[in-house]
């Protein structure tokens, strides 16, 4: 019974970066925040490259027809915006093509 009172106390505690907003439920996480971020400037690359494929792997994807087809339309009105290390912040732009028999979205221009 004390066991797992202590796991459920330990399960609900949240750790605060002291010099940042940063926020986890885990003190492994935090270390490694402060390890990348706040130790040496130069790894915070790395740092941002991993909540980023953090994000990219929970986000959910379309599984029905209709989802698939209003990601597709989002894209098209919105575009996608990267950064690339030389150029900046760049934006995507798609157009409605086909390609054989399926009409898809395909790149348009890249605007830097």
């Amino acid at each position: 019974m004390r066991s797992q009172s202590r796991q459920i106390k330990s399960q609900n505690k949240l750790y605060f970066c002291k010099l940042c907003a940063f926020i986890t439920t885990d003190q492994e996480e935090l270390d490694l925040h402060y390890e990348l971020s706040h130790n040496d400037p130069d790894n915070d690359v790395s740092y941002e490259l991993e909540i980023a494929w953090e994000q990219k792997r929970h986000e959910k994807k379309p599984k029905t027809l209709k989802e698939k087809a209003l990601k597709q339309l989002k894209l098209l009105v919105e575009g996608k915006t990267f950064r690339d290390e030389y150029l900046g912040s760049c934006e995507q732009r798609y157009y409605i093509g086909r390609i054989g028999n399926t009409i898809t979205l395909l790149p348009y221009v890249t605007l830097c």
